[in-house]
C-alpha cells in the first residue's frame, strides 16, 4: 500500500499520468462515437514544468480534420438516433412503465427520460455502442456512464428504479 491509498485518496490524485490517461481514453471513446480516429493520440512523454501532463492530439489528414470540425460544431451527437438503440430504449419504457413509472422518449436526440410523474424529478438514458466492448449495445446515463447491456433490461429496470429513488429523496 503506497501513501495515496493508505491517505484514501484515489491513485490518480497524485499521479498525473493515470489522470491523464483516463481523460485520453475517454477523449478516444468519444472521438470513436463520432467517428473520428486520431491515429496519434496519446500522452506527451514530458511533463510540463508545473507536472502537468499533455494530452497529445498528433497529426491528422485534412478529411479528419474536417469531421473533427464538423463533431465539435454539432456537439458529437448523431443526425439520427440509431433504430437498434430506439428498439432498446422502447424495450426499456415498457418495462418501466410496467412498473408505474412515466417513460418518455425524445425521437429527436434518441434519449429515454424516466420519472415517477409530471411533478417529479427523473433520469435521462440513452443506448450506444460501447467501444471497449465490441461495439455491443448498452444503456447509459446521458453523458455516458454506461449501466449495463441492452441486451439485460432488468439489470437496467433495477439501476433505474435505484437512481431514481435517490433522486426524489
Amino acid at each position: 500500500m503506497d501513501a495515496t491509498q493508505a491517505a484514501g485518496q484515489p491513485e490518480s490524485a497524485t499521479n498525473p499520468y493515470v489522470e491523464a490517461q483516463a481523460v485520453m481514453d475517454d477523449l478516444r471513446d468519444a472521438l470513436t462515437t463520432a467517428g473520428i480516429k486520431l491515429p496519434s493520440l496519446g500522452l506527451d512523454s514530458i511533463p510540463t514544468r508545473d507536472g502537468a501532463v499533455l494530452v497529445e492530439l498528433g497529426r491528422c489528414n485534412f478529411a479528419t480534420a474536417r469531421k473533427l470540425a464538423e463533431a465539435v460544431r454539432r456537439g458529437a451527437a448523431p443526425d439520427d438516433p440509431d433504430p437498434d438503440a430506439v428498439a432498446h430504449l422502447a424495450g426499456l419504457a415498457g418495462m418501466l412503465r410496467g412498473h408505474g413509472y412515466t417513460a418518455d422518449a425524445d425521437a429527436d436526440d434518441g434519449t429515454l427520460l424516466v420519472t415517477y410523474g409530471p411533478e417529479s424529478r427523473g433520469v435521462t438514458l440513452e443506448c450506444r455502442t460501447r467501444p471497449d466492448d465490441g461495439d455491443r449495445w448498452w444503456f447509459c446515463w446521458a453523458g455516458g456512464i454506461w449501466i449495463c447491456e441492452a441486451d439485460k433490461p432488468i439489470e437496467a429496470l433495477v439501476t433505474v428504479k435505484a437512481a431514481l429513488r435517490r433522486v426524489d429523496a
